[in-house]
Formats: structure tokens, sequence, C-alpha cells
């Protein structure tokens, strides 16, 4: 489900001159065209149209980003409050730390020693269900203990020293699942390889030396191994169902709100393992507006509030001469680098013309193919709430989203540890509600602006009141501020399919959607462009993006 191709992006850092080779202080001049700088027009200020931004000014180029919101970040982002700031997207950032490759790229772009990161000892804990059917009995779950709560431990060392306490019976799968873990660990560092993904076998060997070529041969050896022994390979459900113990069994299906892949489970336990994986104070707005500064002091510009309506083409060409902006403007480009929804690019801002054949049966998406919106109900408490854990999982009486989702628990992220949300002796909680449904809350906020605000009210207080049948009424005179976002939210400020959070599921196959066929000049980039999505290939498309521009000028 990863997709570990990756690119190397040969730096150059320096403004251009006038004659063909590099400038006494370093930016790359082959950029000049009839004596200006050439142009980028970058649709969409998201982490990776600033990445690719980034880049294409340290090569020489000219950029403008145009964003359609008024602040930078798209997905990544937050919002204050009544003194509160919610954070809207950002749980860990994956290269926080030194033995990551994406800890190299991402200081490519912002200094990360400027951000405060939190290691957390526990992911999530949460309650298993007390009782579920099996085999036509009823059985008690809980561990040995007498205890429904499970812990998910970021450290492998302490996740292992608990699971070997409370299922003492899985002994041997459990220690194999760590093992596999503690191997790709091992390679952490050069995953993703920071090379070319069209580079030769004596490109690569060149590049990282017969050390690093024989390490990544070595983690195909380790993929292998465990993927033939069941480890990397089905989902957790299906690994789940090799547990003995009942309590493991049902813990494991529970991991994630959905279905998950083994292997990128076993990843993501090995990025918390090492501490590359950690989650920086000030949250999602905060880390968007380093990488903001990080852009404008390269010397590019954002177009704020500049929405985009299509990519100006000349047919005779086979070249965009740049965009075309709602309000009419021209803005000539010699490159068009889209970071903004696939669906919109494709369909829209290029008309369907340019689409490899086989995506135009995404013309309609269907929503399991896309990633899960989400309605968020923020709160604001006067309370640090130091005593509970920062991300839990319960469960209460069954209820329904006014969309029609159905739930039997509240998935809870209290920001106890990031006193820049809220100070210390208050907090922030975001309570999460997944949907598919995202076009019923973008249709009824379009066409019934006062039956969408009176459900949005209605809902809010139902979660309040199942927050404090847990948390216990106390808890409700805490409460100062509070905000529910809809999949409408995202749909308004990102422009995404159905309001997704991160382009496409990873079920849809290794499909690269970063493909416009027949335009010599026209990119994209962002989290649509490889399913799963999310700040790593943002970041990575971006960088890979910006590589192939500059390559084009060579």
């Amino acid at each position: 489900m990863l997709n570990y191709r990756f690119a190397f992006f040969v730096e150059t850092h320096g403004r251009a001159s006038n004659n063909g080779r590099a400038s006494s202080n370093g930016r790359a001049s082959f950029v000049i065209k009839n004596g200006i700088m050439k142009k980028v027009c970058i649709l969409g200020a998201g982490v990776a149209g600033m990445a690719c931004g980034i880049h294409l000014q340290k090569s020489g180029f000219q950029t403008v980003i145009y964003e359609g919101g008024s602040t930078p970040g798209g997905l990544c982002t937050g919002w204050s409050r009544g003194g509160y700031s919610f954070n809207g997207c950002m749980h860990w950032l994956l290269g926080a730390e030194k033995g990551s490759s994406f800890h190299t790229m991402w200081n490519e772009i912002v200094d990360l020693s400027q951000i405060e990161f939190v290691d957390h000892k526990e992911r999530v804990q949460f309650e298993v269900k007390s009782h579920v059917e099996m085999h036509g009995r009823t059985s008690d779950m809980t561990d040995k203990y007498g205890s429904n709560i499970f812990h998910f431990y970021n450290k492998t060392d302490d996740f292992e020293k608990y699971l070997l306490d409370i299922a003492p019976e899985d002994a041997t799968l459990i220690k194999r699942w760590m093992s596999c873990v503690r191997g790709l660990n091992k390679f952490q560092e050069v995953l993703p390889p920071v090379i070319a993904d069209d580079s030769s076998l004596w490109q690569k060997i060149k590049f990282w030396g017969v050390k690093m070529t024989v390490r990544m041969h070595q983690l195909g050896f380790h993929y292998l191994k465990y993927r033939f022994s069941g480890i990397l390979q089905g989902t957790t459900h299906t690994f789940a169902e090799r547990f003995n113990s009942p309590f493991l069994r049902e813990a494991i299906k529970n991991l994630y709100e959905k279905e998950m892949p083994m292997n990128l489970l076993c990843f993501v336990q090995s990025y918390a393992d090492l501490g590359v994986a950690k989650y920086p104070k000030g949250g999602s707005e905060a880390f968007a507006k380093l990488l903001a500064d990080s852009y404008l002091k390269s010397g590019g510009t954002i177009k704020y509030n500049s929405k985009v309506e299509k990519i100006v083409v000349d047919d005779g060409a086979h070249k965009a001469k740049g965009i075309q902006l709602k309000n009419g403007d021209f803005c000539e480009a010699d490159y068009v680098v889209s970071a903004a929804d696939w669906h919109w690019t494709m369909f829209d801002a290029l008309g369907e013309i340019y689409i490899p054949s086989d995506l135009m049966k995404y013309k309609k998406i269907e929503n399991s193919d896309v990633y899960y919106s989400y309605c968020i109900l923020y709160l604001g408490v006067k309370d640090g709430m130091k005593n509970h854990p920062h991300f839990l999982r319960f469960y209460t009486d069954p209820y329904l989203l006014p969309d029609g989702t159905p739930f039997d628990k509240m998935e809870v992220h209290i920001y106890n540890y990031d006193e820049k949300l809220a100070g210390d002796d208050r907090c922030t909680i975001a309570v999460y509600f997944q949907t598919q449904n995202g076009d019923y809350w973008i249709d009824k906020r379009a066409n019934d602006r006062g039956g969408y605000e009176d459900i949005k009210k209605k809902f809010t207080a139902l979660a309040i009141e199942k927050l404090v049948a847990h948390f216990g009424e106390e808890f409700r005179d805490k409460i100062e501020v509070s905000d529910l976002t809809t999949p409408a939210s995202y749909h308004r400020y990102t422009n995404n399919y159905n309001g997704s959070s991160q382009g496409w599921m990873p079920t849809i196959g290794r499909r690269s959607f970063g493909k416009v066929c027949g335009l010599s000049n026209v990119f994209l980039c962002g989290h649509w462009t490889i399913p799963g999505g999310g700040l790593p290939i943002a970041l990575k498309s971006g960088r890979d993006v910006a590589r192939k521009i500059k390559n084009a000028e060579l």
C-alpha cells in the first residue's frame, strides 16, 4: 500500500544570471527566457504546493501560488475560537527526528529545529467491547486483570511487554510481530530512498554506495520474509483472527476505526518506535505558517483569495499558456502545477480533455474510493485535563450522525500536552466522527443553510451529553467554546472532492493519479497523486514535480 519510489532533487541556491550557467552564488540560470526568469503558476498553498514552490525558487524559477482561501496549509490548518486554538489536521509528523529520510526532505524546505515535538508513550487507549457474540455465545471481553481497556504503546518494547503480560498464550505470534517491526527500524533512514525513480542500478550504487544498496536489498528480503509468515499480509482484521486470546483478538480489530493493511500498521509502529513520528506543538496551523514563511523567504509569492477558473491551453502547441482566475484575470506561465483537488483539476480546470483514458471512470467517484471525511466537534474547556489519556475511545449507546452514519462509540483527542493551543490550565478537545456521506453535508449547506446550522447545533448537544456521561456532570460547566466542522467545511476551505480528508483510499490500488496526458508543461502534486495521501505524499510529490520541471529545462 505504501509507495516507496521517491525522487532525488539536486538542490541549488542563489540567484540566476543571464549567461546560461550557474551564477556565483549558486542558483541555476538556465531558467531565463528573454531576460526574464521562467514563471511557474502553482494552484493551491497546501503543503505540496509550498514544497514544490520552495524547491523551484531555490532552482531559479519565479513562482506564484494562487490560493482560493485566506490562509496557507490547505488541509494542514487550524483556527481559533474564544482564545482556544484548534488543530485541524496533524497528529504526528513523519520525519520529526533524524532516522528517517523524511527528516532530510522536510529540512530542505523548513527548519525543523524551530519546532518543539511531543513523543507520546501511548498512541491510543480504548475500550474493548464488553460483550461480543462468538460462536453463538456471549463472551466477556476483558484481559486477565478484568480490565476492558487496551493500551497501544508507541515503543515496541513497551507494547511487547504489555501484550505478553495480558496474552501469554499468544507469545509466539506477538514476538514474531514485534520482531518484524524491529527489523523495519533498521531501514527507516533509507525509506524513502532519496534518488530518482528512473535511475539505473549503476546510478543507485554510485549515489548510495555499495553499503546502502545492499541495505535496500536486505529490506526486500525482510519484507518478503514477514509477508510469507503472514505478518505483512492481509489486514488488522484478518491478522486478529490468528490470536487465541479473545480480548486481544477484539482489540487488534479495533486499533483503528477502519480495517487497516498490516504492512501499513507495521511501518507506523516502526516510525513511532524510532521516535521519528512526533506531534509538533502548535499543531497544523503553526506548521503551515512556518512553511509559508519559508516559501516567502525563498522569494515566492502567495496570492490569497484567488480562485482559479481554469488552466488555459494552447491546443496547437500542446502546452498551457497560464491560468484564468474566477475574476477573469489571466496569469501567464511557462509551467502550471496543480496542487489542488484531482477531480476539479482534471474535469473542470482542464475540461476532461487531458485525462488518461483509464481514469475517465472517476468522473463520478464512488464514496468508498476516497478517504472518509469528518465531522469534528472541537471544545475549549477550562481544565488542563492532565489526568486523562491524550487519545481515547469509549463505547456509548448507539447513535447516528445527521447524514445517517451509525456510531456506538466516541473517539476523543485531548490536547492536554500542548499548552500553545490553550495554556496550562485549559485545553482543547477534538471528537472525531468519520463519514463517507460528505455530499449530504455539502448539499445541505448549499441548499438549506438554516437547516444545516440547526442540525449542527442539535448534534453538538448530543455529543456533549455523551461526553458528560463519560467524564462526569462537572465537565459540562467547563466547556467555554464549541465548534463543529463538517465535510462541508472541508469542501469549502479546500475544494476536496466530497470533503475528503486525504485523497484516495489505499484500497483503490497502486495506480498513479499524477499524470496529465498531452500537455508537456502541466504537472500535478499533492495527496491525490498517490492512493493513501497524507503529508509525506504531499511533501514527496511537490519535491518530485519540482525536479521534473527543472529537468525539463536541462
